[in-house]
């Protein structure tokens, strides 16, 4: 991942040129070298329609690849804009295709806060920073320990003195975003931990403070319950807020022992909208452990290459192939469902709580594990083409022998 740190620099500090003097904008953006031009032009750009907090997020979110963007982040656009100024900046960027997704999260009104504190989005941005750098080690590390515990120790250290109920009343009102943004980040991989309290702390004083949090904010305190396996908390949560589906949340058997030590899975009924908890211990000898993602491409295009392949299918049927969500991650039960409904000797399974799922550690998807005596001893990430096929036939090689 390319940072983005030169491009929000040169958004919110200087332009390069004259703005008389410099080129066009371009109506597209094809490259980080385009879209730094046009933001150091000094000339407007949809963007501009953005606040300046919400343009540092997006700028600061995106991800640059040999053929182009490859990652950024939709929540300034979802947060921030009405429906005609979506579309000139989807356009700017070539994200078009995104625009009938991020209107369907455009409910109520656009939230726009004033400009936080240099010193609060001085935090927030050592805190993602950190986060960063732990992703891309344990991306090139292949390490096999679950979650982030340095991100949560450093949002502690950044954020504590601000986030108790008697602090938040004191902070100022465009503050709250980013310390909201803290607190989700920081949960995003321990969900559950302190952090999910204090992102519903910040979450109950920007209402104390009558902002409307329709946008955005009330669906990630959802799926911040729903990633924390807190479905009765979520109902109700839920149904306080019509733009909100309750009755989409599904209903919990739990037919484990209160005392249950070891993995488990949830098994999604779709025609009963149930999730029933079921154990999941290690398999003897070796195991195949495949993980993959409702809103990643590549996941998707593994799936469809599994789907339309029959001997392949039969190989992991197999080899009792365990086909995952991500642990720490709200489910999608309609992927969940889709699949199931085609792939009945596949099935996809949601682990019931991160912490059983110690053994494999998941920076992206779809991911693909060896176990042997519950512990990881091969792995391989990604999917775009026969190399990734290939990874997979060798560790079911592996896997069978």
């Amino acid at each position: 991942m390319r940072s983005l740190i030169p491009l929000v620099l040169a958004a919110t500090l200087h332009p390069a040129v004259h703005a008389a003097d410099a080129p066009p904008v371009p109506s597209v953006v094809h490259s980080e070298a385009q879209l730094k031009e046009a933001l150091a032009s000094g000339k407007p750009t949809p963007l501009d329609a953005l606040t300046p907090y919400g343009k540092r997020r997006l700028l600061y979110s995106i991800a640059w690849g040999q053929r182009g963007m490859k990652s950024f982040s939709y929540t300034p656009l979802v947060r921030e804009l009405d429906a005609s100024q979506l579309d000139p900046i989807l356009r700017f960027l070539d994200l078009a295709d995104y625009r009938a997704m991020l209107a369907s999260d455009m409910s109520g009104t656009p939230l726009r806060l004033p400009q936080p504190s240099v010193e609060v989005m001085r935090r927030l941005e050592r805190l993602d920073a950190l986060s960063r750098e732990i992703t891309r080690q344990r991306m090139d590390a292949a390490s096999t320990a679950l979650g982030t515990p340095a991100v949560l120790q450093r949002y502690r250290e950044s954020f504590a003195d601000r986030m108790g109920p008697q602090a938040l009343a004191r902070q100022p009102l465009g503050d709250l975003l980013p310390l909201f943004d803290a607190a989700a980040l920081a949960n995003f991989e321990n969900p559950g931990s302190a952090a999910f309290d204090q992102l519903l702390l910040v979450h109950a004083e920007l209402n104390a403070r009558g902002v409307d949090t329709s946008r955005d904010l009330d669906a990630s305190v959802l799926r911040a319950m729903l990633a924390a396996r807190r479905f009765e908390q979520a109902r109700g949560f839920a149904a306080t807020r019509p733009h909100l589906d309750a009755g989409a949340i599904p209903r919990v058997a739990d037919p484990l022992a209160p005392g249950f030590r070891g993995r488990s899975v949830f098994q999604y009924d779709a025609a009963r909208n149930t999730l029933t908890r079921q154990a999941m211990p290690p398999a003897p000898g070796a195991e195949l452990v495949m993980v993959v993602g409702a809103g990643c491409g590549f996941s998707r295009n593994a799936l469809d290459a599994i789907g339309s392949d029959a001997a392949l299918q039969k190989r992991l049927s197999d080899a009792k192939l365990l086909l995952l969500t991500p642990p720490t991650e709200a489910p999608t039960l309609r992927f969940v469902a889709d699949w199931n409904a085609g792939h009945a000797a596949l099935p996809m399974r949601i682990p019931f709580d991160a912490g059983e799922w110690r053994a494999i550690d998941v920076p992206g998807v779809p991911a693909f594990y060896l176990l042997k005596e519950g512990k990881v001893v091969a792995q391989h990430r990604g999917w775009a083409g026969e190399e990734d096929r290939a990874a997979l036939l060798a560790l079911l090689d592996a896997a069978e022998h």
